[in-house]
């Protein structure tokens, strides 16, 4: 039988443009009693400041399916001095178990863009995504109202990054109405000759994977604005290379990712 399944981009552009227009959203789901019933209680709440997506007890239950609930919590998912290609796997590595971890984390970074970049590398370096995930557990995007409706987007590479082929890293992330709404951290499929090289292939893949000569007539039709954004405001650098925490921490302000503990206890 057909089931259609809306991709997750269009759910969060969809709770993104209720946010911000003030729609209402309705969840349809079976009847159950237990999660159904009718509350006779008053409820006293405090309006929430937008809308939440995390994933706080799959990163639990995941933790201790791999015996990494205690074990010691990190600030970063990557080693910032970690270049793209290396690790400390050894031969003996069981590869089923490493390709499910990985499989879990992929599906965990739909609501976790922090960790887009470590995902891809080695199985000891996933284990420190779990060390960091320990950290920040309660963290998640938060879709609240904005000043703008427009649709940003934010693109940057490495340059020669991985220390095998040389080739380079590409990254982007789309922002609608202020509120992320797309990202992806990805190894370029040929080796760039200079790092503009490596940023205008970043930008193509951006832009709906375009090439390089639409770009640039759209830029001169004026419907595409390229601006320039220093290495310290590059949000998409998340998504390239491991940071040092200070720079790490920024930017994950930035991609609108916050802590729904914290948010709790400014609350009351």
């Amino acid at each position: 039988m057909f089931a259609p399944v809306a991709k997750l981009n269009t759910i969060r552009i969809l709770i993104a443009l209720a946010v911000n227009l003030g729609w209402e959203m309705h969840q349809f789901d079976v009847k159950n009693a237990l999660l159904h019933g009718n509350l006779e209680e008053e409820v006293y709440m405090n309006i929430p400041p937008g809308v939440f997506l995390s994933h706080h007890k799959y990163i639990l239950d995941l933790l201790q399916e791999t015996g990494k609930l205690e074990s010691k919590p990190v600030d970063t998912p990557i080693d910032p001095n970690l270049s793209s290609g290396e690790g400390k796997d050894s031969d003996q590595v069981d590869k089923s178990s490493c390709q499910r971890l990985i499989g879990r984390l992929i599906y965990l970074n739909h609501t976790c863009p922090d960790i887009t970049f470590a995902v891809n590398m080695h199985l000891q370096t996933a284990y420190r995504v779990l060390a960091y995930l320990k950290t920040t557990t309660g963290q998640g995007i938060l879709f609240k109202k904005g000043g703008n409706q427009s649709v940003e987007i934010c693109t940057n590479a490495d340059y020669a990054g991985s220390v095998i082929d040389c080739r380079s890293t590409l990254a982007y992330c789309t922002f609608v109405c202020g509120n992320l709404m797309t990202w992806r951290s990805k190894k370029q499929q040929v080796v760039a000759r200079s790092s503009t090289e490596a940023g205008f292939r970043a930008l193509a893949q951006g832009i709906c994977e375009l090439d390089r000569h639409f770009i640039k007539e759209k830029v001169e039709t004026g419907d595409v604005d390229l601006i320039y954004v220093g290495t310290s405001e590059q949000v998409a650098d998340i998504f390239t290379k491991g940071l040092t925490r200070p720079i790490f921490q920024r930017m994950v302000s930035k991609l609108g990712i916050e802590n729904i503990h914290t948010q709790l206890e400014m609350g009351c």
